[in-house]
Formats: structure tokens, C-alpha cells, sequence
């Protein structure tokens, strides 16, 4: 973006946006991966 400027974001985040959990993807992705590793 350094090279491109309009490449950057022009809208302003707020907190809730800049700190977004990314621990339920990861649950999604772990419970997932057991349930592979059980069946297989």
C-alpha cells in the first residue's frame, strides 16, 4: 500500500472492528480436525 496509496482503506475502524476475536473461527477449524482425526 506504500507504493499504491489508493490501495489503502479509506473508512475510519472503530475498536470493535480493529480487535475482532478471531477465536471462533479457530474453534470451528479445531472441532473440524477432531472430528476428522476420530473418523478417520
Amino acid at each position: 500500500m506504500w507504493q499504491d496509496p489508493a490501495a489503502r482503506p479509506i473508512g475510519v475502524s472503530d475498536e470493535r472492528q480493529r480487535r475482532r476475536p478471531l477465536w471462533p473461527l479457530a474453534v470451528l477449524v479445531a472441532l473440524e480436525w477432531t472430528a476428522l482425526l476420530l473418523w478417520a
